[in-house]
């Protein structure tokens, strides 16, 4: 498979971080204003790494190909973006056939979506379905930012994406997806970190019920799950993420596997800007 691009087409978003002025009688405080350039650029191999490092998680096992994965993504140049902030890497979205051959870390993401998805609801045929029917191409969404990467870039980074995959797919049919996977995974509150005794060992910590709705670490992810038409939710094992700590809270991870169809993505990307402006605005309020 291959795609090329032009490369007018990516871009360069600005984004400031800025504070506000508060008054009082005794005086004003100015917190600092920080812009920020973020680069939008094609895959290229020069990527490699950054893109493999996000992807060594990418699925629960102890050993897994990622590397064939990222070279995938690197060599994809006309599909997805590279995110970077000063020549550094901060995020990058692409969508890959998973009927691709060739490719040994796709079949092991096939073969844990599939375990997962028996694990999870042994009767909804529908992930093998999809899987399955190499006539109806299959795409894996690969949505990555690092956490102090704005959620403003959303939206450009999946409009961006499904243009190119509708253009490309004019030429080359493998890229016009019938069916769209997004393997993600969010959190939960289980307790509030300052009711943890720090110096309790840890089998002895009494484990409080878990409370509270999941939070999809990408705000713009709500999306996805709002039009899916299956979804799978699995318990996370890797102990790397099981139980983390934050400053706030102590959050169980939990995994998730969603199918949108095709047709379903105008409405989702329409619906994008509007849903970071306002997920902005709140933690503005919190703020």
């Amino acid at each position: 498979m291959s795609a090329t691009t032009s490369e007018s087409r990516k871009r360069k978003v600005e984004d400031s971080d800025s504070g506000a002025e508060s008054g009082s009688d005794s005086g004003s405080e100015e917190l600092d204003i920080v812009d920020v350039d973020f680069d939008f650029c094609d895959p290229s191999a020069g990527d490699f790494w950054a893109v493999k490092l996000s992807l060594a998680h990418y699925i629960e096992a102890e050993e897994y190909d990622a590397g064939s994965v990222a070279d995938l993504v690197c060599a994809q140049h006309g599909i997805g973006s590279v995110v970077k902030a000063n020549g550094q890497v901060v995020g990058y979205i692409s969508a890959v056939n998973l009927h691709q051959d060739g490719v040994p870390g796709l079949e092991s993401i096939k073969a844990y979506l599939k375990r997962k998805a028996i694990g999870a609801n042994a009767g909804n045929k529908t992930l093998h379905k999809v899987l399955d029917n190499t006539e109806m191409p299959a795409g894996l969404i690969l949505n990555y930012r690092l956490p102090n990467a704005p959620d403003q870039l959303a939206t450009p980074l999946h409009a961006s994406l499904f243009q190119e995959l509708a253009e490309v797919s004019l030429e080359e049919p493998e890229f016009g997806f019938d069916n769209y996977i997004l393997l993600t995974r969010s959190y939960r509150t289980r307790t509030a970190a300052a009711t943890l005794d720090p110096d309790a060992p840890r089998a002895k910590r009494k484990k409080p019920s878990t409370t509270g709705d999941i939070q999809p670490f990408y705000v713009e992810e709500e999306l996805y799950f709002k039009h899916a038409t299956a979804r799978y939710d699995f318990e996370v094992l890797d102990d790397s993420v099981e139980g983390k700590l934050t400053l706030d809270a102590v959050v169980d991870v939990v995994g998730h596997i969603l199918i949108i169809p095709a047709d379903a993505i105008g409405a989702l990307v329409a619906e994008m800007d509007a849903l970071v402006s306002e997920a902005l605005e709140a933690q503005v309020e919190d703020f």
